[in-house]
C-alpha cells in the first residue's frame, strides 16, 4: 500500500458523515422560513423573488453545500488528528479555537 494513501484509509467516515449531517440539518433549520430565511432573503436584496429563480437550481445549491460541508469536516478531522486532540472535550475545545 502506498504511504500517500495511508491517511485516507484511517479516516473515520462515520464521524465525518455524522458531522456533515448535523451541519447540514442545522443550516436547514437556521435558514428555514420559520427562522432567519426571510430576513436573510431581504438583506440579500431579493425582495419578492422566489428562491431558486434566476440562479442555479436548488439541487446544485444543496449539492455544492453538502460537498463543502464534507470537505470542511474532513479538514477539521485531519487537523485535530495532526494536533493530537483525543476525546470529545479536546475535540470540542480545539474545534472552538479553530473556529474563532
Amino acid at each position: 500500500m502506498s504511504p500517500d494513501l495511508e491517511p485516507l484509509i484511517h479516516l473515520p467516515f462515520a464521524a465525518i458523515g455524522a458531522a456533515s449531517l448535523v451541519c447540514f440539518v442545522a443550516g436547514f433549520l437556521w435558514f428555514s422560513p420559520f427562522a432567519f430565511f426571510p430576513l436573510w432573503w431581504r438583506a440579500m436584496g431579493k425582495g419578492d423573488q422566489k428562491p431558486g429563480e434566476g440562479g442555479p437550481g436548488m439541487g446544485v445549491l444543496f449539492g455544492s453545500t453538502l460537498i463543502g460541508i464534507v470537505v470542511q469536516a474532513t479538514v477539521l478531522e485531519r487537523t485535530l488528528a495532526a494536533i493530537g486532540a483525543r476525546g470529545p472535550l479536546q475535540g470540542l475545545a480545539w474545534g472552538l479555537a479553530l473556529g474563532i
